[in-house]
């Protein structure tokens, strides 16, 4: 079997198992995500698959070879309760990935910096696995005893469909002595106007879960304007996000929105990017 048949069997598969998912019965509160998320996989606008910037050291290590480039990525947060003021520095030359983030992992508790290295190869022109690790430091004893170890994978389907899957917390690192339970996620990126359109498929889950209560995400990427995109998402236990980007050149200034099915807000953040070419239509 050719490699990009088993590609778009395997985008095929997954899409299948996201549809049928079905919705939680509630949302998860952003506040109760685990503390093994720093704000650059939180609040990073980009669909999983499509990820082959700076946020690929936090968010998916394999889409650091999934382009040799090199890109500077600043994002902070605005909320009203426990993600508020958290930020995250993001740098990837060639195919290594390095990220800063400082945030409050938990309420009531103290905040932790945390320091990722990532680093990705491709095996083929269609397949790629990516490998980080992040330590953490904090005052609280607690969480600078976490670390995670992340692995991701990243393959094309032909040039208009991505496949992701990424690994969190495979060390199953635990905290005050309760394990963390590893979490999983994958996505397919599938472009059908590439010059303005992209449509993408995602799930979310941790070890502790059954398929059948994976959160399921459903989005879109429309660039109207040239260099002007607009993305929205909405996951099947009723949060969405809307966000917008506006890019010039080498680069690119954005905000994101994250919302609960009740209305309420789990925070906003803006975010800048520097590249090493400059923007064309299409480019993600």
């Amino acid at each position: 079997m050719k490699r990009s048949q088993l590609c778009a069997r395997l985008c095929a598969c997954v899409i299948v198992l996201l549809t049928l998912a079905p919705p939680l019965s509630h949302a998860i509160e952003l506040t109760d995500a685990t503390p093994l998320a720093g704000p650059g996989r939180l609040f990073h606008p980009f669909p999983l698959a499509s990820i082959t910037n700076a946020a690929a050291s936090v968010v998916n290590p394999a889409g650091l070879a999934g382009r040799v480039s090199s890109d500077f990525f600043l994002l902070f947060t605005d909320a009203d309760e426990i993600r508020d003021g958290d930020t995250a520095y993001l740098l990837k030359m060639k195919t290594l990935g390095l990220a800063y983030e400082r945030f409050d992992p938990l309420a009531g508790r103290a905040s932790v910096s945390r320091l990722t290295v990532g680093f990705g190869r491709s095996f083929s022109r269609t397949l790629s696995l990516g490998v980080s690790y992040a330590w953490f430091f904090s005052e609280d004893d607690g969480l600078s005893d976490l670390s995670s170890l992340d692995f991701g994978v990243r393959a094309l389907a032909g040039p208009r469909i991505a496949l992701a899957v990424a690994a969190y917390g495979w060390n199953v690192p635990d905290l005050d002595g309760v394990a963390i339970p590893r979490e999983f996620a994958a996505g397919v990126n599938f472009a059908p106007i590439t010059q303005w359109l992209g449509l993408f498929v995602e799930g979310t889950m941790n070890g502790d879960q059954s398929l059948g209560d994976a959160t399921g995400a459903y989005g879109t990427e429309i660039e109207p304007l040239s260099g002007l995109i607009l993305r929205g998402r909405a996951d099947t236990d009723g949060d969405f996000r809307f966000g917008l980007e506006f890019n010039y050149n080498q680069t690119a200034f954005g905000v994101l929105g994250r919302y609960r099915h009740g209305g309420g807000s789990d925070g906003r953040a803006g975010y800048s990017r520097l590249v090493d070419v400059p923007y064309s239509r299409g480019a993600r």
